[in-house]
């Protein structure tokens, strides 16, 4: 047998010695995301290895260094070569900012330069006055009286569901009015399987009126309730907040936030700024004015965006690039901070100086920190919100509804995004529902996105569950409601 060439020696000694680099390496990298699942017992003997593995790949990095002879070639050959990797990253990144961004909000768009097509279809369509949403200049936008689909009703009244409501109750205390976005307003079930359908099913004899607002946030609610809701009665109102909404509470323009959100509408919404709270009007009065957006959009989406969150914030728009915006994406997502933590110490200020270089993102996880603008502004929205509620001489509830990122947290062990606002409820002495607790506790056994939610929104039975969460919630209802009739030929 002949010998193994000098030449075939030394090319398959290197790429065994890639071969260990890149799995030393992914060791490393796995530690540093995935170190705060790991049992106790092995935290110590993974911090020597994980110390090991560094300082051998420090030597190993300084050892090809010295090894190699830079030519100008080889050096334009790397060059190239890295610029290559660069891009393909890049559009790894891009294509995953694309697909995660219909699921979670904290990798969708910041501001835009131009409408791309779905937008101007969008506008069009609101201005053709064709669209299920209608254009409404104090709201942004109402689910469209009169419209159906085989899966939707919108009665005449603008309300989600073929019943008439009279304007004025004949029992006020058994009327509740149903405030809030899509999850109230029951996207992808038909009329029966809404938490407000489902609820007067529950409790025979109550009236439960929704207004829900698909694509609506906490502001529109309120101005819905303002110019509409409050005079229909009834002595409750229930504000459904689904967690995306307080990105959408604090934003002018949705696209700003979802370029393919389906509601390319500008809208009312909070400010705090200078330490003054305000509500602030829809910059956009009529149809004409999205005329003018569509025949010249960079000029008007300059102007919206000089009044939107990301310039009145003052911490800028966000990581711009489809890699870092990936990269702090992922920190978030599976709290790296926390396995930083534990792998070095917690002592040691290591997550928070890694932070401390990540350029702020207003419309992401920072949404939710006591001392952002907007997280201040979301308290005093839903302030006088209720200030006004019971001004109104009605009972509030506040409901905090999860959506699947937020399920997808609890089952990696991340904490409450929105704990922040649950406190603030809990100081102010609100009534208030945080679904998220009967949720996992009844499904404990699959919280898997297929069997609570369809199209990102919860399924006709979750919504049933967070009817009977809400009814328990407001135990003089249940009082008020007379006893379902008993079947004929019974006894009570």
């Amino acid at each position: 047998m002949p010998a193994p060439s000098s030449e075939s020696q030394p090319k398959s000694s290197s790429a065994t010695g890639t071969i260990l680099v890149v799995a030393v390496s992914m060791f490393v990298l796995g530690c540093i995301l995935f170190f705060q699942y790991t049992p106790n017992a092995l935290r110590w003997p993974l911090r020597v290895l994980w110390l090991a593995a560094v300082g051998w790949l420090v030597i190993a990095a300084v050892r090809a260094v010295r090894a190699t002879r830079f030519t100008g070639r080889k050096t334009a050959f790397i060059l190239v070569l890295g610029g290559f990797y660069y891009l393909v990253l890049s559009l790894v990144c891009h294509v995953f900012i694309k697909l995660m961004s219909q699921r979670d909000d904290r990798l969708t768009t910041r501001g835009m330069s131009k409408l791309d097509a779905e937008c101007r279809r969008g506008i069009q369509a609101a201005i053709d006055d064709n669209q299920f949403n209608k254009f409404s200049a104090e709201v942004g936008w109402v689910p469209r009286p009169g419209y159906t689909t085989p899966s939707y009703t919108v009665n005449a009244q603008g309300l989600r569901g073929t019943r008439e409501y009279p304007r004025q109750p004949a029992a006020p205390d058994r009327r509740i009015l149903c405030m809030g976005d899509s999850f109230t307003f029951g996207i992808a079930v038909k009329d029966d399987g809404t938490y407000p359908a489902q609820a007067e099913q529950l409790l025979p004899g109550t009236e439960w009126l929704n207004f829900g607002i698909p694509g609506g946030c906490l502001v529109q609610a309120y101005q819905r309730y303002m110019h509409e809701a409050r005079d229909y009665g009834g002595k409750r109102v229930v504000v459904g907040f689904m967690t995306n909404d307080a990105q959408r509470t604090v934003n002018i323009f949705r696209p700003f936030v979802n370029a393919d959100s389906g509601c390319p509408l500008t809208k009312p919404f909070a400010k705090y700024d200078n330490g003054k709270f305000t509500i602030e009007p829809n910059p956009y009065h009529s149809l004409d004015d999205f005329k003018r957006l569509l025949a010249d959009d960079r000029l008007e989406l300059v102007k919206l965006q000089k009044l939107d969150y990301l310039t009145w914030s003052r911490q800028g728009g966000g990581p711009a690039g489809p890699i870092s915006r990936t990269l702090l994406y992922v920190w978030d997502a599976l709290r790296v901070d926390r396995s930083t933590d534990l792998l070095f110490d917690a002592r040691l200020p290591l997550s928070s100086a890694v932070k401390s270089i990540i350029p702020p993102d207003p419309y992401g996880r920072d949404i939710w920190s006591p001392s952002s603008p907007g997280f201040k502004a979301i308290c005093m929205m839903f302030d006088r919100f209720h200030e006004q509620i019971v001004a109104d001489g009605r009972e509030p509830l506040f409901v905090i509804i999860p959506g699947p990122m937020d399920v997808s947290d609890f089952t990696r062990q991340n904490p409450r995004q929105y704990l922040s606002l649950a406190a603030h409820f809990k100081s102010k002495g609100y009534a208030f529902v945080d679904f998220l607790d009967p949720l996992v506790s009844k499904h404990k056994a699959d919280l898997s996105e297929d069997a609570l939610f369809v199209r990102n929104h919860y399924q006709p039975p979750v919504n049933k569950e967070l009817a009977a969460e809400i009814i328990k919630a407001m135990p003089s209802l249940t009082a008020a409601a007379p006893a379902p009739a008993a079947p004929a030929g019974t006894e009570r």
